[in-house]
């Protein structure tokens, strides 16, 4: 998919080898790709869902596929809708992987702090498995 929609192509074509027990579920996945690419996508199987979704992800034709079977559709082709995804999305991954070790520092940090500001007596409690004696004493009724 990447080589048409950053070509700004108005039509992705997508051949699949979807299972048809699974067809279904996938077919879910093209409506995202769709939207996210802001094209019409056709996507066609020899054994599954072939369809056609807009840019807004609206499914336009859907048949389930069997070996062999032919199917003919008018495809109601629009104009490329521009999103983010298609300008830049691909970015996004990068930026997450590169901010995880910042996260990480973070987390280690916050968890120091929260050691700290443990009670000595629960602590020790803590690390041993089990206080030696209750931390509270329960209320006796008279």
């Amino acid at each position: 998919m990447g080589a048409g929609a950053d070509s700004g192509a108005d039509l992705l074509i997508g051949p699949s080898d979807y299972w048809s027990s699974i067809g279904q579920d996938l077919w879910g996945d093209n409506l995202f790709r769709a939207v996210e690419n802001g094209a019409t996508l056709f996507k066609c199987a020899h054994d599954g869902i072939s369809g056609v979704a807009d840019p807004y992800g609206r499914t336009l034709a859907l048949k389930p596929m069997l070996l062999g079977d032919v199917w003919t559709a008018q495809i109601p082709i629009q104009r490329r809708v521009p999103t983010v995804y298609a300008c830049g999305g691909w970015a996004f991954g990068w930026v997450c992987l590169s901010m995880a070790p910042l996260y990480a520092l973070l987390a280690a940090a916050g968890t120091k702090r929260v050691r700290e500001r443990i009670p000595e007596k629960l602590r020790r409690a803590l690390e041993v498995g089990k206080p030696e004696k209750p931390l509270h004493q329960p209320h006796q009724l008279n």
